[in-house]
């Protein structure tokens, strides 16, 4: 629980502002423009912004189209990698440099010592000279929402899938992981249940521009429906 909190404090100081990745390149990016009527001489409506839905690949392009920083090694401190508890990608470490923690890395595919981590900004920490990567201490999460490990909402709050305890559910809502202000997101899918509606993989729905919604809130309620602009995995 402690864990928790912390990161969800060093989610609000760093990423408020918003932002993005340089070089991410969206799976799906749907859209629909409004038909314009036989005849008319105006133009189509401007296109809806769908949720646009992004698989990181940073080994093979966006660590060369984005700024990253390298976190070094601290002597007699952990430094070591175990597969993530938060994603199902095979690919998907969980880090540990020193007293930090990353719930979200890559390994590189030439190095066996090399991660590529993602953080609270949606930007790459290089973690270089990795001691040694730890078997899995568990089973994996399965399914969607679990799929998702950022969200970036339409007014620049992340908000990140983590891992160990969590506030107490809400009614039939359960939080995956925390905010940069300060509250939670939640889903009334359990972690390991694919939801049936793979439209609306949170189970609110969509916006008027046919993006995802999602429920945010405190640990004690109440829940706010918001929009995603983009989900990471």
């Amino acid at each position: 629980m402690l864990d928790r909190r912390i990161f969800g404090v060093v989610l609000a100081a760093i990423a408020l502002g918003g932002c993005s990745i340089v070089g991410n390149q969206p799976d799906s990016s749907t859209s629909a423009s409004a038909p314009v009527a036989s005849g008319s001489s105006s133009a189509a409506s401007p296109a809806a912004a769908s949720t646009r839905v992004i698989s990181v690949q940073p080994w093979s392009h966006e660590l060369l189209e984005s700024a990253q920083s390298t976190v070094a090694p601290e002597p007699a401190k952990p430094n070591y990698c175990e597969p993530s508890q938060i994603t199902d990608r095979p690919d998907a470490y969980r880090c540990y440099r020193g007293d930090t923690r990353f719930n979200f890395c890559m390994a590189n595919p030439a190095s066996a010592i090399d991660y590529a981590c993602m953080d609270a900004k949606l930007g790459w920490k290089i973690l270089s000279s990795v001691d040694h990567t730890a078997p899995p201490s568990s089973p994996k999460p399965v399914g969607s929402p679990g799929q998702y490990v950022y969200l970036k909402l339409t007014d620049g709050t992340v908000c990140s899938r983590v891992s160990g305890a969590g506030p107490s559910p809400l009614g039939d809502y359960i939080s995956p992981g925390d905010c940069s202000d300060q509250t939670s997101f939640w889903t009334r899918f359990d972690r390991n249940v694919v939801p049936t509606d793979s439209a609306s993989p949170f189970g609110e729905g969509t916006d008027a521009q046919g993006r995802w919604l999602v429920k945010t809130g405190p640990a004690a309620g109440p829940l706010t429906t918001r929009s995603v602009e983009a989900a990471y995995r």
